[in-house]
């Protein structure tokens, strides 16, 4: 009652003056919604593109365990040392990507927990099974072409290609959760932006000069967006 009371009682000058300066005030909160859902908008971008080349590591990953696979069956096989070509060119880089992966899920449980579960059965296969049937081979053709036939290298194998699956799954999960985030923000940084232009329809000059300075922080983030997604 006293608030009102107080407003009939303003003068037309201070009723100009109030009126202004909550159309300000309004500015100000939209500039910093718009500029906080963009700033949210370039980080969820890069965390996209991040978890795009984890996929791409884990993919290598998985071909370079085919190429060891494939290797050592050929040697096993023909008794050729060239076959063992992929399987030695492939462990080297297997280790590295494998490692920088693993640093890029420091911060993530559920994607590090797969990766160490990948890390200790992928280790155990090359490192000590496929050496096994190399050496066997060298000693005796028969018996390592019983062991391949045993199948039990290649349940190996695949039990760690689930798993690899089980973690591209979960990437392309983060992609998707990140990249609805992303198209929620540009809604609603429009939806704002068109609102601000609406307010700015009123020709306040001090209005438009704060919103035209706004909008113009705005347009630098937004090339920013792209600058990220290119």
């Amino acid at each position: 009652m006293r608030l009102a009371h107080r407003l009939r009682t303003l003068s037309i000058r201070d009723k100009i003056v109030a009126a202004f300066l909550g159309i300000l005030a309004i500015g100000v909160v939209l500039g910093a919604i718009v500029q906080a859902g963009l700033q949210s908008a370039i980080e969820a971008n890069q965390d996209v593109r991040l978890e795009e080349e984890e996929l791409a590591s884990a993919n290598l990953l998985i071909k370079q365990l085919v190429d060891m696979q494939t290797g050592v069956r050929g040697f096993v096989i023909t008794g050729r040392d060239e076959f063992l070509d992929s399987y030695n060119s492939a462990l080297g880089p297997f280790d590295s990507t494998f490692t920088k992966l693993i640093g890029q899920e420091s911060d993530e449980p559920t994607a590090l927990a797969l990766l160490e579960e990948i890390g200790i059965r992928a280790r155990a296969w090359y490192g000590d099974w496929l050496p096994r049937q190399i050496e066997l081979r060298r000693q005796s053709p028969e018996q390592a072409a019983a062991l391949v036939a045993s199948g039990q290298g290649k349940a190996q194998l695949d039990a760690i290609r689930a798993l690899f699956d089980e973690y591209t799954r979960f990437i392309e999960g983060e992609i998707r959760t990140r990249s609805e985030k992303v198209a929620a923000t540009d809604q609603f940084k429009g939806a704002m932006t068109n609102l601000g232009q609406e307010v700015a329809y009123l020709d306040l000059p001090e209005f438009k000069a704060f919103w035209e300075a706004d909008a113009k922080r705005v347009e630098e983030a937004v090339r920013a967006v792209g600058k990220v997604d290119g």
